[in-house]
């Protein structure tokens, strides 16, 4: 018994000390600023779409492509990943939509995905999931993904294009 008190008085002062660290908020995330609330009204900033609960589902049931950056506060891998985003508009602005969500402001939407680590991004298409990433990716990584992404696209909608074209001749033959 006297073993297990002296370990206890031992650790008294570091007990005191999560709990006054926990009180006044030392180390905890809750210091760090959220972004600026301007952005959110916005809805594009620097070529990236800001996602709220508003516009959540508007903006990836749209038909082609779109990459969705569940990001957080406080986390260094999230700000490279968006530095690496950044560096993919001039190549596919016009070839997909780029959008980020604050995963701990609108936590139903990462709980819809199973979000559980970031940054995690999402790739839809034509409103569906397509690829779940989980952590940090780089650019050529991502930029592979979505050439491939976008030759399968075209590659559908070139088959598609000619099986109308083929339906078009079979029923001029027929009349």
């Amino acid at each position: 018994m006297e073993g297990r008190f002296k370990i206890m008085k031992k650790s008294l002062p570091f007990f005191i000390f999560l709990i006054v660290a926990t009180i006044l908020g030392v180390g905890c995330r809750s210091r760090i600023s959220f972004p600026k609330e301007e952005s959110e009204e916005v809805g594009l900033e620097n070529g990236v779409y800001v996602l709220t609960d508003a516009n959540f589902h508007h903006e990836i049931n749209t038909e082609g492509i779109v990459l969705v950056d569940f990001w957080i506060n406080g986390c260094p891998p999230c700000v490279k990943q968006a530095a690496v985003i950044k560096e993919l508009l001039g190549p596919f602005r016009d070839k997909v939509k780029f959008a980020k969500i604050h995963a701990d402001r609108y936590r139903e939407h990462a709980r819809d995905y199973n979000i559980r680590a970031f940054p995690t991004l999402l790739l839809f298409k034509d409103g569906k999931l397509q690829e779940q990433l989980l952590g940090l990716h780089d650019k050529p990584a991502l930029e592979m993904l979505l050439n491939k992404m976008l030759n399968d696209s075209q590659q559908e909608t070139h088959q598609k294009a000619e099986s109308v074209e083929q339906n078009d001749v079979q029923n001029d033959a027929l009349q």
